[in-house]
């Protein structure tokens, strides 16, 4: 209702479609049913040249050279685009993944960053998901690290905006910022894991009892950047990539309680140079995340309360037991 009263014109936001990319009438529903309420939204095989933002999100194929040339062009005469690009593909229904096959780290890298053939882990900050049904009908609630709460980094643009973001089978991005900075940049990172995190990579299930998640050579990986011309007067664009792009499918906005819209309605205002959306607040409080230090203590935290439930009525059911008990030898006198 803010943007329909403030701004007439609406800024186009264009989709690239038609080469296996996540498609807004089916994949996207719910974000197009969002971002159409605030921008002029298209889906086209081509770059839009009359576009404010441009989305890559995840193409299956590989872009031809001259596509490619255009998209560098797009981004050369100031436009900005924001690329969703996946190292692996998930299948859910086998359950297996494998490395999936594209050139954007060709498109990317002149700009110093690349996305890593690699889905990661967290084996601290990650969602419970349920698992099972089928025939037997039976489901199993079962932490799953691929799933990851990833909170925006302080003192990027989306700091604030939401606690945290549920980032489904990423991959992490390598940044190097020589690069970048050759090619006129700077590097903002955007969404950073815990120090807990690790990465799978070859062929493997996507299922927890199937998998092994090692817990050595665990860190910080970086999910999620944007790059911004140096110069405020360049003509060069701005640039978001993130290691994923079903963080903004229908699937992970209905489970992640606001936080993933949010988030990704915010990286299309900032792409689409629109003040006025960006500035709007959630509509919904978030919660913040619960993280541990090590093992042990979330097993103290699970064996503790499960004592505690025993403790406290045992506690007080003894407590009533003896003052019953106490009450039946005490001996009442009159007072005449």
């Amino acid at each position: 209702m803010i943007r329909k009263l403030t701004i007439k014109d609406k800024k186009q936001i264009s989709f690239l479609s038609g080469h296996g990319e996540k498609e807004l009438a089916s994949d996207m529903q719910t974000l197009n049913t969002e971002i159409t309420k605030l921008f002029t939204v298209t889906s086209e095989t081509e770059v839009a040249t009359n576009a404010a933002a441009l989305v890559v999100a995840a193409p299956m194929q590989k872009y031809g050279s001259a596509l490619i040339a255009r998209i560098n062009e797009f981004i050369n005469q100031k436009k900005n685009v924001l690329f969703l690009v996946e190292g692996y593909e998930i299948s859910p229904q086998l359950p297996t993944a494998a490395p999936r096959e594209n050139n954007l780290n060709d498109l990317l890298k002149p700009y110093g960053v690349g996305v890593d053939q690699n889905v990661v882990y967290d084996l601290r900050a990650h969602e419970v998901v349920n698992f099972g049904g089928g025939a037997q009908g039976v489901s199993y609630l079962l932490p799953y690290p691929f799933w990851m709460r990833v909170s925006p980094v302080q003192g990027s643009p989306f700091a604030g905006k939401v606690d945290s973001v549920l980032v489904p089978w990423a991959s992490s991005i390598t940044v190097d910022e020589k690069k970048a900075e050759e090619a006129g940049y700077t590097v903002q990172k955007l969404l950073i894991t815990t120090q807990f995190a690790g990465e799978k990579t070859g062929s493997f299930s996507t299922i927890p009892d199937d998998t092994t998640f090692p817990k050595d050579n665990l860190g910080e990986k970086v999910v999620g950047v944007a790059l911004a011309p140096k110069d405020a007067t360049s003509t060069k664009g701005k640039l978001i990539l993130v290691g994923d792009s079903d963080f903004a499918t229908d699937q992970m906005l209905q489970n992640s309680r606001d936080g993933n819209l949010t988030f990704t309605l915010s990286l299309l205002s900032w792409l689409a140079e629109d003040d006025v959306v960006s500035s709007i607040a959630p509509k919904t409080a978030v919660t913040g995340k619960l993280l541990f230090r090590n093992d042990f203590d979330p097993l103290f935290l699970k064996y503790g309360t499960m004592a505690l439930s025993f403790i406290l009525p045992a506690a007080y059911g003894l407590w009533r037991l003896t003052r019953r008990r106490n009450l039946r030898t005490l001996v009442y006198t009159s007072h005449e």
